[in-house]
């Protein structure tokens, strides 16, 4: 995806929790659905390695910042499309 010679967007929809899921993403380019997240790690595998219970994921996430309104604010993805979105 770095090297392509023309343009590139990415929409993220639904999940995108691995390292997989952020390489193809183009850079400067990536726009996200209202009912996605994007992130290395999933909430709840994040959760389960700070060991902490399944009542723990939402705050795990909301740490984590993998929301589409986050991702706007920290500028990894350019906004938010669809049904809810800009």
């Amino acid at each position: 995806v770095a090297a392509a010679r023309t343009p590139l967007t990415t929409l993220v929809v639904g999940e995108g929790g691995s390292g997989g899921a952020l390489a193809p993403a183009a850079p400067g380019n990536t726009w996200a659905t209202p009912d996605s997240y994007f992130s290395v790690i999933a909430p709840e595998l994040a959760a389960a390695i700070l060991k902490r219970p399944a009542s723990e994921v939402e705050p795990t996430a909301d740490a984590l910042r993998i929301r589409p309104q986050d991702l706007v604010e920290l500028g990894v993805v350019r906004g938010v499309v669809g049904p809810g979105g800009a």
